[in-house]
């Protein structure tokens, strides 16, 4: 069931990475477009800023923070992330105390493990993108 950890989910979970992978551009646009939607609450802020940072970190290993000649910006993107990853991990615990991933995300952030990033990810997909979403399922 969506949004709780299920221990043997690892196959689940690299699946849904996968179909990630597979639609990153479609992905990307509708993230993209979710930043952009005027009028967000916080926590679709938060929310949009932390799908940016762990699909470009933990999906597709892009550096979501690289902005070239500009070292500030970088430790502003970074600090900005930090803060969001954190508030979305401790959102998805008031309502979904049972994941491991999001107490480990709240814990740590963005340094939390790549194994609890993806996990909080696929626990969140469903739940809070705006609809329609990205489909993931077989083509």
């Amino acid at each position: 069931m969506r949004g709780e950890q299920n221990p043997g989910s690892n196959s689940e979970i690299d699946a849904f990475i996968d179909g990630l992978r597979g639609k990153q551009k479609e992905v990307l646009d509708q993230v993209q477009t979710f930043l952009r939607k005027p009028n967000k609450t916080g926590d679709e802020v938060a929310l949009g800023i932390y799908l940016d940072t762990v699909l470009k970190s933990e999906v597709y290993g892009v550096n979501p923070f690289v902005k070239p000649g500009d070292q500030e910006a970088q430790e502003e993107r970074n600090f900005i992330a930090f803060i969001a990853t954190e508030y979305v991990a401790e959102k998805w615990l008031l309502a979904h105390a049972d994941s491991e991933a999001a107490k480990e995300i709240a814990e740590r952030s963005i340094f939390a493990s790549s194994e609890a990033q993806r996990t909080l990810l696929h626990e969140v997909w469903e739940s809070f993108l705006p609809k329609p979403c990205v489909e993931l399922g077989d083509e």
